[in-house]
């Protein structure tokens, strides 16, 4: 698919980890597969999951993931992806989403969950292809890649409040 280079979205530039050996990988040994599989039943990918035997992610992952949003995949959309009157229009709209994407990370950082389900669905909003409101982009690959990152941060954020234990893989995240 599309997207902006070196974004998770599809471009030329993506930079996955290096897939192990699935003989040699502990993961193998540990019921996962690091190949794309999703042990968990979290929507992140072993190969991308820091606690993949178990739902959910760190409280870490989910800050660094709404802050790579933020601060590298979102302000790297071609501002022709966005449907507004102008360019400067467009900046904008791409702006404010990554805006939406940092105050969310920084919410998750102070360990405000729900302030920052708020904040990635009053970004979804803008991206979803559902209206009201309109959508910010012109449908696309990046938009609906981006929706759906966007959509499984949110549903991570929500698994971690029904847990009720904020950041429940922390500790075991640490001790691997």
């Amino acid at each position: 698919g599309g997207g902006a280079p070196g974004s998770r979205y599809g471009g030329s530039g993506d930079a996955l980890p290096p897939i192990p050996n699935v003989r040699e990988s502990r993961h193998v040994a540990g019921g996962t597969n690091p190949c794309g599989a999703d042990s968990g039943g979290d929507g992140v990918p072993d190969h991308q999951d820091p606690s993949p035997d178990e739902p959910g992610v760190s409280t870490g992952f989910l800050e660094d993931a709404s802050g790579e949003l933020g601060t590298e995949d979102i302000p790297t959309l071609d501002l022709g992806t966005f449907n507004g009157p102008s360019d400067n229009a467009n900046e904008g709209r791409r702006h404010s989403l990554a805006n939406r994407a940092n105050e969310s990370a920084n919410l998750i950082a102070a360990g405000d969950t729900q302030g920052a389900i708020d904040k990635l669905n009053s970004l979804l909003s803008k991206i979803d292809g559902q209206s009201p409101p309109p959508d910010w982009m012109a449908d696309s690959p990046e938009k609906s890649a981006l929706a759906q990152e966007v959509a499984l941060l949110i549903s991570l954020l929500e698994l971690e409040l029904q847990l009720g234990q904020p950041g429940i893989h922390e500790e075991a995240v640490r001790s691997r």
